[in-house]
């Protein structure tokens, strides 16, 4: 019986590496994608940015930029959509530094950001193509086009492309 369990259990290891189990993902349209996202206009993912959840990237990847943070205007992070396998969606996250009390009836805090989505298909709740949004201390997510964000950025003393 020692023996079966001994083997049962040396097959199901076996299996589970053979199968890549333990063994993160790489993320799908990253670097090798960037030649596309400039003829479409959309920020590039730079060598020195970070996959960061990394657990999560059979359907989508996140990535952070080098000089990531809320408290200072910069463009915070990427996610790269692809539940499909194909390459649905990207958004951008660009932050103000500014805060406020969130309008959310639980309280905490809201940050002033801008999200650029770029759909490649349509999703749920998003067309084909640009949907922007922008997040004030005092809004919750209003949609702005693609000029009035780029404008936005700008007030903030940051552009939207990093070429």
């Amino acid at each position: 019986m020692k023996d079966e369990m001994k083997k049962a259990s040396l097959l199901i290891v076996s299996l589970a590496l053979l199968a890549g189990c333990g063994k993160p993902l790489s993320p799908k349209f990253a670097h090798g994608s960037n030649p596309k996202r400039k003829e479409i206009g959309l920020p590039v993912i730079e060598e020195d940015w970070v996959n960061y959840n990394r657990g999560n990237n059979r359907s989508e990847a996140a990535w952070r930029t080098s000089g990531a943070n809320t408290d200072s205007p910069n463009h915070h992070s990427k996610k790269v959509l692809y539940e499909s396998g194909q390459w649905e969606m990207e958004q951008d996250y660009y932050y103000s530094g500014k805060t406020g009390p969130s309008p959310d009836p639980d309280g905490g805090t809201q940050w002033e950001k801008v999200t650029v989505s770029y759909a490649f298909i349509p999703r749920s709740g998003y067309q084909k193509g640009w949907t922007c949004h922008y997040q004030s201390p005092t809004n919750w997510f209003e949609k702005v086009t693609i000029e009035e964000a780029e404008h936005i950025l700008n007030s903030w003393g940051i552009k939207r492309l990093n070429y």
